[in-house]
């Protein structure tokens, strides 16, 4: 999977912060080629197979970015609580 990075450079309450955040999703990237603001499963059920695939993909693929995001933030908190 590609992890194109955008920092986005900011100060809250006169500090200075930053957050990384993923530029392109590949399931909005399917959404703006098919001039999409909603998706919905019977949209997907609708489409000729490949185009279908596409789009689950996509889905799984951003999915399974965001489960890893959410895996390593929780075992940075459990280190933080035991150490």
């Amino acid at each position: 999977m590609s992890e194109e990075l955008e920092i986005i450079r900011g100060e809250v309450d006169g500090k200075k912060k930053y957050c990384r955040i993923p530029i392109r999703l590949k399931t909005s990237e399917l959404m703006i080629d098919e001039g999409l603001h909603e998706l919905n499963a019977e949209f997907i059920l609708d489409l000729p197979r490949a185009k279908a695939i596409k789009f689950i993909d996509a889905i799984v693929e951003d999915w399974m970015y965001w489960y890893g995001k959410a895996n390593e933030y929780y075992i940075r908190l459990k280190v933080a609580e035991e150490g």
